[in-house]
């Protein structure tokens, strides 16, 4: 199941670079909740759950036991856990899934593993800082 390409590059790259406004460096480890409205990046380790509005990258050295809600996720480290992005996600060759996707575009690189359901479809969650209140109806 390998779906990588060029596109990837041209995906991350059309928009302008992502600021990285949080990090969790190769030496910390962190568990609970957290919620950013910018991006982050995880080079060590967190246990828990991460909704962020902005792009979640895990780096190489990076080991997630979490569920992820972001805008764009980037996993080149070992991640258990579902993981959803509102525009994409990518598995690098360094990367390790184990836990189900949903995504509307999902690129995988030669060399990464996986484990789980993928769903590809167009999504458009409300995040806690969009939230009017109101339940959206199906």
């Amino acid at each position: 199941m390998a779906w990588f390409s060029d596109k990837l590059q041209e995906t991350f790259q059309k928009e302008p670079e992502t600021s990285i406004s949080t990090l969790i460096g190769e030496e910390s480890a962190f568990s609970g909740r957290l919620t950013c409205q910018q991006s982050i990046r995880i080079d060590g380790a967190f246990e828990g759950e991460v909704t962020c509005q902005g792009d979640v990258i895990i780096g190489e050295k990076g080991r997630i036991k979490a569920t992820i809600t972001a805008r764009k996720i980037q996993i080149l480290g070992d991640v258990q856990g579902n993981l959803t992005a509102e525009k994409c996600l990518e598995i690098g060759k360094t990367g390790t899934v184990i836990g189900d996707i949903l995504c509307p575009q999902l690129f995988v690189e030669e060399g990464a593993a996986y484990m789980g359901k993928v769903t590809t479809k167009v999504i458009h969650q409300t995040t806690p800082y969009e939230s009017d209140g109101k339940v959206a109806k199906a």
